[in-house]
């Protein structure tokens, strides 16, 4: 009698699905997450302060929430480090590389 694994591993869904999380996800938030979280308080603190004021907590909410997320969106970087300055890394990268390679070919000198 033929008894496989319990549980399928790899190949699926949640591979494709944390695949994306490393990837794209994580790094979006690790870039943002502290203008995201300033922004967050900002907005609380400004719903706190219409609540101290007399105004309802859900309108205080409908007001400041939505101007809070167009504030988030301005400060958001979705590229981490500029393509040019990408690039630079890399081509020293190249070039000792190939450097290197002068190097491992010239074995009787």
């Amino acid at each position: 009698m033929f008894a496989g694994r319990r549980f399928q591993r790899g190949h699926g869904l949640g591979s494709i699905l944390s695949g994306f999380v490393r990837r794209l996800v994580l790094p979006f938030f690790q870039t943002n997450a502290k203008s995201m979280l300033k922004n967050v308080a900002k907005t609380g603190m400004e719903v706190a302060d219409d609540v101290i004021e007399g105004r309802s907590f859900v309108d205080s909410v409908k007001k400041r929430v939505p101007t809070g997320i167009k504030r988030g969106v301005e400060d958001i970087v979705f590229q981490s480090v500029p393509a040019k300055r990408q690039r630079e890394p890399i081509r020293r990268q190249q070039q000792q590389r190939r450097r290197r390679r002068q190097y491992r070919r010239d074995i009787f000198s």
